[in-house]
């Protein structure tokens, strides 16, 4: 599978690479199969120095590799329903849940503040 390579310098990137002079352009990227990106991603270049002994940013290795596991990802389903937990019953809507838990459950709700509460908003939201 092919992905995108990409040099996030702002200068342009030179690796010879398994026998192969590999050029990426500044904030650019080239194509290059997965396994063979991975690779390249992880070598080390050699660095090059000023006269100071300082790194020169032409030779840091800035890259990016896009898209490599882009085929294991799977979109989360949203859930559609939803399941009182006293007996199961599916709803198709929080408000729906919660009307059916205020109407048939409110009393086994051990919680008896949070049982008003939960009542007193139920039916506020079914008046309005």
């Amino acid at each position: 599978m092919k992905v995108k390579v990409w040099n996030d310098n702002t200068f342009d990137y030179h690796e010879k690479f398994q026998d192969e002079d590999i050029i990426i352009k500044a904030k650019s990227y080239i194509e290059m199969d997965d396994d063979k990106a991975v690779l390249f991603k992880g070598t080390m270049n050699k660095m090059e120095f000023d006269g100071s002994g300082v790194p020169l940013p032409q030779s840091y290795k800035r890259i990016r590799v896009e898209g490599l596991y882009d085929h294991l990802r799977k979109p989360t389903p949203l859930p559609q329903h939803h399941v009182c937990q006293f007996d199961g019953k599916e709803l198709s809507s929080e408000a729906e849940l919660n009307q059916y838990i205020a109407d048939n459950y409110i009393d086994k709700i051990e919680n008896k503040d949070f049982a008003k509460e939960f009542q007193s908003k139920t039916k506020l939201k079914k008046t309005a």
